[in-house]
């Protein structure tokens, strides 16, 4: 995914907190010669991936707002390949990463539900959102060792 500077521009709907939406002068690409981008292209990328799935699901918002809306359950692989293809647009893409985040942020915007305590959740919620983007780290720590010869 692109990297963000700390302050997002839009304000809360309800009591969401605030929403991650960027100007595109504020986003930063991946640069090319990164470990990030040595790392997501190791062919053990993909299924190690799997693991980071089932960690983003572990966050509470992710889970509430993955149940009523994926459709992981009914089509995995097809969910697994839209996500791979849309990691890898972050990270190679250039400028089409910067379409990406926001075709990303306008297909999850409307994703929004009231939790099992009743309190209005959204799957643009920073604290998850910055969740999905941790989970990266172990996986891509096991990808890294994953490979012949490391």
């Amino acid at each position: 995914m692109t990297a963000v500077h700390d302050e997002p521009t839009t304000a809360a709907l309800e009591d969401t907190g605030r929403l991650i939406n960027h100007r595109d002068d504020e986003i930063e690409l991946i640069p090319p010669d990164s470990l990030t981008a040595q790392l997501t292209g190791l062919y053990t990328f993909l299924p190690i991936n799997g693991a980071a799935f089932v960690m983003q699901v572990m966050h509470p918002v992710i889970g509430d707002v993955v149940d009523k809306y994926s459709v992981f359950r009914t089509d995995p692989l097809g969910r697994a390949i839209r996500s791979a293809d849309s990691v890898l647009r972050w990270t190679y893409g250039g400028q089409e990463a910067l379409e990406e985040g926001k075709r990303l942020r306008k297909l999850h915007q409307p994703l929004q539900t009231r939790n099992a305590e009743g309190k209005h959740i959204s799957a643009l919620n920073p604290e998850a959102y910055a969740w999905v983007i941790a989970t990266a780290f172990p996986t891509m720590n096991t990808a890294a060792t994953a490979r012949p010869g490391s």
